[in-house]
């Protein structure tokens, strides 16, 4: 798996800068090339440019987020029947996630259903099926993409 995915993550870095370079990068999806790659140094600009000073909703806001992973991080270190995970809470706020996140509980509730009631061993016979369900998604996305390159139609695997 870790072959495949270091494998992924090499053709789709190709396959972007191709696409860029092959037909301009402007003329493809705006958000990808226009904003998302300026967007944290026009934020950074404007702070720079304009100092507000230290604001306190968002110092107290800071400071909660930070103690929270904390608590979070100890718990699930000190505690087994915690359940929540810190990157749970993070990538609860990706935009990835919110078009994912019922595939996503699916599978956790697979998971947990069968080891609550079946155990581990019915756990193992079950794996190919719960990570089927969360990874079947993005194949058959996969899929379609590839259907689109071909028939010239293009698919959007996210929304937006």
């Amino acid at each position: 798996m870790g072959i495949a995915i270091v494998l992924a993550m090499g053709v789709s870095y190709y396959s972007s800068i191709d696409l860029a370079y092959t037909h301009g990068a402007v003329n493809l999806q705006h958000w990808t090339y226009m904003i998302s790659t300026t967007s944290p140094f026009n934020r950074l600009t404007s702070i720079l440019q304009h100092p507000t000073g230290i604001e306190l909703e968002r110092l107290g806001s800071f400071i909660f987020g930070g103690v929270t992973m904390f608590g979070m991080l100890w718990m699930r270190h000190h505690y087994l029947w915690w359940k929540l995970h810190p990157i749970g809470s993070l990538m609860m706020t990706s935009y990835a996630t919110y078009c994912f996140w019922g595939s996503f509980f699916i599978g956790w509730f697979l998971k947990y259903t069968t080891l609550k009631f079946g155990g581990v061993a019915y756990y193992r016979k079950l794996r190919p099926l719960i990570l089927g369900v969360v990874l079947g998604e993005c194949f058959i996305g996969g899929i379609w993409i590839i259907v689109g390159l071909m028939t010239g139609i293009g698919y959007r695997l996210l929304p937006g």
